[in-house]
């Protein structure tokens, strides 16, 4: 938008020299278009953006002229909005109606690609025949953070403060939870993470069975980051100290653990969550293209995990009914562990629908039955993510609520009726919060397994038969981790199993929690 608003310079120019970055509106793509179904969606995709920018921009040149010079600057502004009104959307349907035709070109070389077992590379733009241990052995040996070092100090002189910056820290009434995690009381946000996860990590049970001192330090610096992670929590905190938290609901220290930062048990399965990766590593000082490698490195080594798990089905060591006690025995070790049975559950949908998508494209008539299944997982990852959405706005709200009932008890008005309103809507936020972690590490685990499984299936190392057995398998596999997550000692509910651990009563009837979510959590 303001591309085309500065085509009107205040001098009174009749446009600007400098070319319009149809990119940075969305318009237009340099990758080479796959076939004409990626060319449609790009067609839409250009029609609709042309519009969007073009109303943007006439709504928006005439205030930016306004800014700039004035009653003149909003005259111009005007005129550059029309114009941008009128070209945006032409010039949106001329680069769709391109990569349409582009992509129409292109069809017959994919449909002989697809028919060869051939993968789109993304990167490099050509068809090419996947091979994972290949990419196995392209990514795991490489370190990410000597890797991507350039990128990661020009990522630090870009954040660093103007005029250097020192060690100042603030006054707080206590310091003891700061003391605990090893960090300044101005710590940011990302710091207070990291140090929370090196050090629990170290402290954790698993890590330290039976020593009772370690244990003991788990669950106050589980208690800490708790309430410094927490914005009105932190707030009190630093003006009052602990005795001015009010009731805090402080949820179990390993429960807590694994619902941030995920279980050991399940690293073999869906890897280490982003949010672990990005506290390990500091995720202020980890580069866009670093962390889009490691992501990578954990796809792939998911993968390789995966097609090994699959391998004694897939060679015909084990028959069907051996395949799934072994896979019965693995998800009832799962399912006993924190959150195991709701996660079982997200992993158990990915699997059963890679494989069931996989079978109907080379077992039913044009691939009818998996282009289907594709569509409604399509439509599962669309909802997906809007409910995560909604969950981060609720937040939002219950945050607001909560810092206006604690500033109401903190006042002293009320008496303790106001204190004790004000720790109910602690304790509300707190459940919203880590309901919103809930959905971030759905929908982290169900893209990276999504990935994974995609790169058993085409992995053209092997041929098209054992591949056919590999989605067999994983119909097996999923089909046991869903009955271990149905099963009546674990089956329930991710809000009840939060409510539960945090000692609450069970979620409110307009949460959402139903039946769908029990079978595959969104």
């Amino acid at each position: 938008m303001a591309e085309v608003a500065a085509a009107s310079e205040s001098d009174g120019a009749a446009a600007d020299e400098e070319p319009i970055d149809l990119a940075s509106l969305g318009i237009g793509d340099s990758r080479p278009v796959k076939h004409a179904g990626q060319g449609l969606y790009r067609l839409v995709k250009n029609v609709g953006m042309g519009a969007v920018g073009g109303v943007g921009t006439l709504l928006a040149a005439p205030v930016l002229g306004a800014k700039e010079g004035g009653a003149k600057g909003f005259a111009q502004g005007v005129g550059a909005g029309l114009v941008g009104l009128v070209a945006l959307p032409v010039l949106g349907v001329a680069t769709g109606v391109r990569e349409l035709a582009e992509g129409i070109c292109a069809t017959p070389a994919a449909v002989e690609a697809s028919q060869d077992g051939k993968e789109w590379d993304e990167a490099a733009g050509a068809w090419v025949h996947y091979d994972l241990e290949a990419e196995r052995a392209a990514v795991a040996g490489e370190d990410p953070e000597a890797k991507f070092a350039d990128a990661r100090r020009r990522l630090r002189e870009e954040r660093r403060p103007a005029g250097g910056g020192g060690e100042a820290t603030r006054a707080v009434a206590d310091a003891a939870y700061y003391d605990l995690l090893g960090v300044p009381t101005d710590a940011t946000e990302a710091a207070i993470k990291k140090a929370y996860y090196k050090r629990a990590l170290k402290l954790h049970p698993d890590k330290n069975g039976g020593d009772p001192a370690a244990a003991a330090t788990f669950q106050k610096v589980g208690e800490a980051y708790q309430v410094l992670s927490n914005p009105q929590l932190r707030r009190a905190y630093d003006e009052g100290g602990a005795g001015c938290l009010g009731d805090v609901d402080f949820l179990d220290p390993s429960t807590f653990f694994a619902m941030v930062f995920g279980s050991e048990k399940f690293e073999d399965y869906v890897g280490r969550l982003k949010l672990s990766t990005y506290a390990g590593a500091g995720d202020d000082d980890m580069p866009p293209e670093e962390a889009a490698f490691r992501q990578r490195q954990r796809e792939v080594d998911c993968a390789v995990k995966l097609a090994a798990r699959l391998a004694p089905f897939v060679d015909g060591d084990e028959d069907d009914a051996a395949f799934a006690a072994r896979a019965a025995g693995l998800a009832g070790d799962l399912a006993a562990t924190t959150f195991g049975a709701t996660l079982l559950a997200v992993i158990a949908y990915v699997y059963e629908t890679a494989g069931a998508k996989h079978r109907g494209r080379r077992t039913t008539a044009l691939g009818l039955g998996g282009h289907l299944v594709s569509l409604r997982q399509k439509a599962h990852v669309v909802s997906t993510k809007l409910e995560t959405a909604r969950d981060v706005v609720k937040v939002a709200l219950k945050s607001t609520v909560a810092h206006a009932a604690e500033r109401r008890a903190a006042r002293g008005g009320g008496g303790a009726g106001a204190r004790g309103a004000a720790d109910a809507r602690q304790g509300e936020m707190m459940m919203s919060f880590l309901e919103v972690m809930w959905r971030i590490t759905v929908v982290d685990v169900e893209a990276t397994l999504r990935a994974a499984c995609h790169k058993v299936l085409y992995d053209t190392r092997v041929d098209a038969a054992a591949r056919l057995r590999r989605a067999s398998a994983l119909l097996l596999l999923g089909g046991a981790f869903a009955r271990a997550a149905a099963d009546a000692d674990h089956a329930e509910t991710w809000q009840e199993s939060l409510a539960k651990t945090m000692q609450q009563a069970p979620p409110p009837a307009d949460a959402p929690a139903d039946e769908e979510s029990k079978a595959a959590p969104s």
